[in-house]
């Protein structure tokens, strides 16, 4: 079989791009065009690994652990460090998304009986066009893009939804607000904030005091706003959980970000992704 480099590197690194997206949606992880980029590039290159020749069982052991650093460093270029525990869910998930696109290729395979599908050493080659690989690229993308508004659209703005924070021997209930532009994410670990302005956790926290990032356990990240740029105490303590008028709740893992209320009416703002 003939094999072109070209298509060998567009295609495994168009399934990567469709592989990271979809894992960004499953998620609910923010991304960076240069990251998506930098990985779909790295993956490209990684299989040329189809290239290898194993003799014997460590021979063949090599390449499956090369393979699965190969996979590790995809997903650490695409979504950065965000502890142990993130990666592998990252991981599995990633892993069952590949199991999934194998089904489907063997499917396809039967069905057509076409020989265009090839797999070696864990690594994928469709002896097809390269337009025809940018043409199934921009149909997944866009079947990924349709499930995203329609998962975002089943929690409307116009829902009456409630935000409860717990911490402690500590609650407060505040009306709440889903809004799409909350994008704001932590800077060290990427978890979605959710912003309560209220003056009673305010004071309740004594954010005013010069040390009460490290008394509470709270630290500053950068945000903006049609008003203006400013920081923002944020905290992983305790939990947060959402529900709405129709019976619906739901406890989110996310950061609680607390700013005072500039109009004396509290609120909280959170992404509707959180509650998919």
């Amino acid at each position: 079989m003939k094999i072109y480099i070209d298509v060998l590197v567009i295609t495994n690194a168009a399934v990567t791009l469709m592989f990271i997206l979809g894992l960004g949606k499953i998620t609910h992880t923010p991304l960076k065009k240069s990251r998506v980029a930098a990985s779909c590039i790295f993956s490209g290159l990684s299989s040329l690994l189809v290239i290898a020749e194993p003799q014997g069982f460590f021979e063949s052991l090599a390449v499956s652990s090369v393979k699965i650093i190969c996979i590790l460093i995809t997903i650490l270029t695409a979504f950065k460090w965000r502890g142990s525990l993130s990666l592998i869910k990252y991981f599995l998930l990633y892993l069952a998304m590949n199991l999934i696109f194998a089904g489907c290729c063997f499917l396809l395979w039967e069905i057509t009986g076409s020989r265009i599908i090839y797999i070696k050493n864990y690594t994928v080659y469709f002896d097809i066009s390269l337009m025809s690989i940018a043409a199934s690229t921009i149909l997944a993308y866009a079947v990924i893009t349709l499930y995203d508004v329609i998962t975002t659209r089943c929690f409307r703005k116009d829902k009456a939804y409630k935000a409860k924070y717990t911490v402690g021997d500590y609650e407060i209930t505040l009306p709440a607000v889903a809004d799409t532009g909350n994008v704001l994410c932590d800077s060290f670990t990427g978890i979605p904030v959710i912003v309560f302005y209220c003056d009673e956790l305010f004071e309740h926290f004594n954010l005013d005091y010069e040390n009460y990032c490290t008394v509470n356990g709270f630290r500053l990240i950068p945000y903006s706003t049609i008003s203006g740029s400013s920081l923002m105490s944020v905290t992983s303590r305790g939990k947060v959980e959402i529900f709405s008028e129709d019976n619906f709740s739901k406890e989110v893992k996310c950061y609680v970000g607390i700013v005072k209320s500039a109009d004396n009416k509290s609120k909280a703002i959170f992404n509707p992704n959180l509650l998919v």
